[in-house]
């Protein structure tokens, strides 16, 4: 799920960089070596769980993640350019990577999967014991497509398991851009899969982009939870509405969703996660700025107003995609979903340099 940048957006980030003030902290690198205190959210220090050759791959999503009986957490991990791709492994807080266990499959159901094209599993929604909805990154890519424009396609889509994670099967498509109708050649990137449970609603976020990949902002759409589990159970999807101006009113593939982070700059990104946290009676939802180095966390009542920025990782030289969240006590959905008064932000460094360099941190978090 490699990030696509257009030299013209490079060339509008450099002018933006130097046109504009940034904070004096952009000089100097984040070294978080004790606890920062925002409201009733207390942010542990910055520590480092594995070194880029103690990563069994180069990550390519965020974590999906789900509970085991026994208090472990089963991480899952899409890396396309390292077979066998789709990992899994267990382990507590500070040894996620501990055990490899067999790989999860797929069931492309006829979508391409070409290498590199592909399906990147990023959340998980917890039905019963062997009942999971995947959400799901796609990428359909030029060279692989056969597209005779020489096109990318980028989409977020549903899957099921119906053995508790081991197999899947990809249902179709939900969310795209309108990008994914140009003739120009250009890969509208939608990144994804952030995901939250709003009142009886799946959200899921996304990179809005324009058929010319001129980036829009950062968005959101939606689907009634019920629709889509009725749909999973006859193998299809059940249609998403994306959010625009204050209505629920553009379709999930065709539409135009409107951008719902207020600082937001091109390069602002959603190749990151989200959770309800009952504790602070808030959503919460990371956001990796690119070459701007960091990496933001936003808070929100209603999953779709957002503010109250808070800086996790500033890291010059780096950029933090696939961060992930999850929680290993009672308070935390089996899916990691929802949490409560202490849970766990993982950071994955990626050097803007060399895609396939990791180094994988967490920040420890207390509501209080």
């Amino acid at each position: 799920m490699k990030l696509f940048i257009s030299i013209l957006n490079i060339f509008a980030l450099f002018l933006s960089l130097i046109s504009c003030a940034k904070d004096s902290a952009t000089n100097t690198p984040q070294v978080v070596v004790s606890d920062e205190t925002y409201g009733k959210i207390t942010l542990g220090p910055l520590k480092q769980i594995y070194s880029d050759l103690q990563m069994p791959y180069t990550m390519d999503c965020s974590w999906a993640t789900l509970k085991n009986a026994d208090g472990s957490m089963t991480f899952y991990e899409t890396a396309m350019g390292k077979f066998p791709y789709y990992f899994r492994h267990t382990g507590q807080y500070d040894d996620p990577l501990k055990t490899q266990l067999d790989k999860f499959n797929w069931d492309y159901n006829g979508y391409n999967h070409t290498w590199p094209s592909g399906l990147w599993l990023d959340n998980i929604y917890k039905v019963s014991k062997d009942t999971l909805v995947g959400f799901v990154h796609r990428e359909d890519l030029a060279g692989s497509n056969n597209n005779k424009y020489g096109t990318s396609y980028f989409y977020i889509g549903l899957a099921r398991s119906f053995d508790g994670g081991t197999n899947w099967k990809y249902l179709g498509d939900v969310l795209g851009t309108i990008g994914n109708t140009s003739t120009s050649g250009v890969a509208p990137n939608i990144a994804g899969v952030p995901l939250l449970i709003v009142d009886n609603y799946f959200y899921l976020y996304f990179d809005e982009k324009n058929i010319n990949n001129d980036w829009l902002g950062l968005s959101v759409g939606k689907a009634k939870i019920i629709d889509v589990l009725n749909a999973i159970r006859r193998d299809a999807v059940s249609p998403f509405l994306k959010y625009n101006n204050g209505s629920w009113s553009e379709n999930g593939i065709t539409g135009t969703g409107s951008n719902i982070i207020p600082d937001y700059q091109p390069l602002y990104d959603f190749h990151s996660d989200a959770v309800y946290c009952k504790s602070l009676g808030k959503y919460l939802i990371t956001v990796q700025t690119h070459s701007f180095n960091k990496l933001y966390l936003y808070q929100s009542v209603d999953g779709v107003n957002w503010g109250d920025q808070i800086t996790l990782d500033y890291s010059p030289g780096n950029m933090q995609p696939y961060s992930s969240f999850a929680g290993f006590d009672s308070d935390t959905s089996d899916d990691c979903n929802t949490v409560g008064s202490e849970f766990y932000i993982y950071i994955d460094r990626k050097s803007l340099a060399n895609y396939d360099n990791d180094e994988m941190y967490y920040r420890k978090v207390t509501i209080k």
